[in-house]
């Protein structure tokens, strides 16, 4: 295993057990990679009883665009209502993991605070 694939797996690792135990939830866990049809890092997330998408990102330079085009795809292929990007912040490891960042595109917000993708006017 590369040095980046080891460094990407421990942070989705970290991502799993601190969202499961801030969330109390043991069914947070990570996905075995999915090939073509991807389902994202990260399975057992809901967001008002909706599925969730995480995908995690441990890289030096962000690319957003990007990050949030493959989550986006990985969301269709889950069948889910959202999808976030969690991408280690520099200096944040397994100490403070909430510091890390969580990107969305602002109608993944819209559509979580309308509470659902289906009740987004117009």
């Amino acid at each position: 295993m590369s040095k980046q694939r080891k460094k990407g797996t421990q942070f989705e690792a970290d991502v799993v057990d601190y969202m499961a135990e801030k969330l109390g939830d043991a069914r947070i866990e990570r996905r075995v990679m999915g090939g073509v049809n991807d389902r994202g890092d990260i399975a057992g997330v809901e967001l008002g009883c909706k599925p969730v998408v995480i995908e995690c990102k441990n890289h030096a330079r962000m690319e957003l665009s990007q990050w949030l085009d493959e989550a986006e795809v990985e969301r269709a292929n889950d069948g889910a209502e959202f999808a976030f990007v969690v991408h280690k912040r520099r200096g944040c490891g397994k100490a403070n993991m909430g510091r890390n960042y969580v990107t969305c595109d602002l109608e993944t917000l819209c559509a979580v605070i309308a509470g659902g993708r289906g009740l987004l006017c117009g």
